[in-house]
């Protein structure tokens, strides 16, 4: 995990945060983030963070 430590929220209400924190720092951010998995347009602008924050939600559920 250390590593995802380093990545970013580049837009949104989480902009500037780290995935990491935001994952485990509110019930809301894991929520967000499912939600962004399941929109395309995520996925096909940011392939590195969306693999990242998917790793991350599917070792927490």
């Amino acid at each position: 995990m250390e590593n995802n430590k380093k990545v970013i929220m580049p837009f949104g209400k989480y902009a500037g945060e780290y995935v990491e924190d935001i994952l485990y720092g509110s019930d809301s951010g894991k929520d967000y983030f499912k939600f962004l998995l399941n929109q395309e347009w995520f996925e096909k602008k940011y392939k590195g963070l969306y693999r990242v924050v998917k790793k991350l939600v599917e070792d927490e559920d």
